[in-house]
């Protein structure tokens, strides 16, 4: 069904509709790990939102509700990285025309690398942080030399800032294609320990870096049609404007704007199967790749 050698279009339309077939599936094995986040967020805050007005909420149900609520959405969440594993797995299977079990199977399986899995994003995490961290020394570095100047004018302030946030944002932007394929590598090398594997990826990321900007701009512009109707239908159905006017700034609008953006989140990932799947393809594809060039230099 599927050919690892595929053209990069080939594989961003032969996943979609795989995704579109299976899409019963899909969404039954994500319905807790992302419904669960947004009912955890909403529990957490729902005697602020009845209440509407800060001196009538019940203190003794917002610390129930609080605990509650962290309690499902932090299970939930962890849920939601654990199929972000077993999604790689299934993907692989579909790819290479294998048959599928049930998908509960594969999450399983992958939750027995919970301490390595945790390993692994934990440095994604700091290598993450410390680039951030980098970009945000890079602009005090620039904007320093009249820092003096800058604080008494409002209008140098946003000049100087200028040049290093758009440095920053290039930077990230460049950066962007290494970091698609380390949850494959991670997950379809279980010999390779967490550092080797981000390494591992991070190689071949850097010799197929224009292909995978093909692969991430195809991918970006079906989320951006499928954030445009989600969007569309939170505004004029469940966050409607009547709804959102009848909340006053301190009296649970906040709440409402923080629950509108958890909506978004969790339509968006609806699309999570579609996206891990054409990242594993292309991830099989440029391992099989690499693998034929290495046997052919042995040779």
């Amino acid at each position: 069904m599927h050919k690892k050698c595929a053209s990069i279009l080939t594989i961003v339309f032969e996943s979609f509709s795989t995704f579109f077939m299976k899409i019963p599936q899909f969404l039954l094995f994500m319905f807790y790990p992302l419904l669960g986040q947004l009912i955890g967020i909403f529990l957490c805050f729902f005697p602020i939102l009845i209440a509407k007005n800060p001196q009538n909420i019940n203190i003794a149900l917002l610390l129930v509700c609080m605990v509650a609520g962290l309690i499902i959405f932090c299970h939930a969440f962890w849920r939601f990285l654990l199929i972000q594993g077993a999604l790689v797995l299934i993907s692989k299977q579909i790819v290479e025309n294998e048959p599928l079990k049930e998908f509960k199977y594969y999450s399983e399986g992958f939750k027995r690398r919970s301490r390595d899995y945790i390993a692994y994003l934990l440095l994604m995490f700091v290598v993450s942080f410390i680039l951030s961290a980098l970009l945000l020394a890079s602009i005090f570095v620039f904007a320093g030399g009249s820092m003096a100047n800058i604080l008494q004018n409002p209008h140098a302030m946003a000049a100087s800032l200028i040049l290093p946030l758009t440095t920053g944002a290039i930077v990230m932007i460049v950066l962007t294609p290494l970091f698609t394929i380390t949850l494959q590598t991670f997950v379809l090398n279980p010999q390779l320990s967490p550092f080797n594997s981000i390494i591992k990826a991070f190689g071949l990321s850097i010799k197929n870096y224009f292909p995978l900007w093909g692969l991430i701009i195809l991918i970006g512009v079906v989320s951006l049609v499928w954030g445009q109707i989600v969007a569309s239908f939170s505004k004029t159905f469940i966050f409607t404007e009547t709804l959102m006017n009848s909340y006053e700034p301190g009296s649970g609008k906040e709440m409402m704007l923080l629950l509108d953006f958890w909506t978004s989140f969790i339509a968006a990932n609806v699309l999570l199967p579609f996206t891990t799947m054409c990242y594993t393809w292309y991830y099989l594809r440029v391992e099989k790749e690499q693998n034929a060039k290495m046997a052919g230099y042995r040779n």
